[in-house]
């Protein structure tokens, strides 16, 4: 397997959507380069911290057990064969 070259290393000095997502919503996980990413953002429109949601807030987002049973399709998948399938 090649090795990257140094150019395309990690550089924490390149901010990511995600970490300037994070530095909205007050996280620890970003960089100086994503916090002025952010604060840019913020002069540019005041109300976009207001607009980044906070994920952990949905239910929908939780794990649920391995022994809970995925939701059952209520929709064919495209290319399934479905009752008005003819084979021939």
């Amino acid at each position: 397997m090649a090795r990257r070259p140094p150019s395309a290393a990690f550089d924490p000095y390149v901010p990511k959507p995600a970490r300037i997502f994070d530095a909205f919503r007050g996280g620890h996980d970003n960089y100086m380069a994503d916090r002025r990413a952010a604060d840019e953002v913020r002069s540019w429109y005041p109300g976009a911290a207001d607009l980044v949601a906070d994920d952990s807030a949905d239910p929908g987002c939780s794990p649920r057990p391995a022994s809970t049973p995925l939701p059952v399709r209520c929709c064919p998948a495209p290319g399934s064969p479905t009752s008005t399938t003819t084979w021939k």
